[in-house]
């Protein structure tokens, strides 16, 4: 089913990077971090995707499509852990259940263009500046609880 799964994000989604391609920073006062984000910059994402800011990098969707997986998609979200979608998990538990934090990413920017729940980040609760990814990246990036698949009996991942 995770592979059905990536497939469809894969065929729905799109990731497309904010900044430069390879960005440098020290981390404390000795670490040094480079990222590097081998995708596209969202200024050169295709109109007809919604784009989902997603702090470190934006997902644009392509709505039509994600719309004829609809069906499937949410049955998929249904098979998800109850106990951790019930309170609206983060990036960090998704990918923990999924095998992959962008896969999480991607799936929670999908479930959000297709109204299935809201997405909260530091933005969102109105932060700024380097607290934002800071605080995204310790967890606070997550989505409001899901109910769905509280009655649909189906497989569990």
């Amino acid at each position: 089913m995770i592979s059905r799964l990536y497939k469809i994000l894969t065929e729905c989604c799109t990731s497309f990077r904010f900044g430069e391609r390879v960005e440098k920073r020290v981390e404390g006062r000795l670490i040094q971090v480079i990222d590097i984000y081998d995708m596209d910059h969202v200024s050169e994402a295709p109109p007809e995707l919604v784009q989902v800011d997603m702090i470190f990098l934006s997902v644009g969707v392509d709505k039509a499509k994600a719309e004829q997986h609809r069906a499937e998609f949410t049955h998929m979200c249904n098979a998800l852990p109850y106990e951790i979608m019930k309170d609206g998990p983060s990036y960090i538990s998704l990918g923990g259940i999924l095998g992959s934090q962008d896969m999480a990413i991607q799936l929670m920017a999908m479930g959000y263009v297709l109204d299935m729940w809201k997405i909260i980040t530091p933005k969102s609760l109105g932060m700024e500046g380097d607290q934002v990814k800071t605080l995204a990246g310790s967890g606070l990036l997550l989505i409001t609880p899901y109910h769905g698949g509280k009655d649909e009996p189906v497989q569990q991942l």
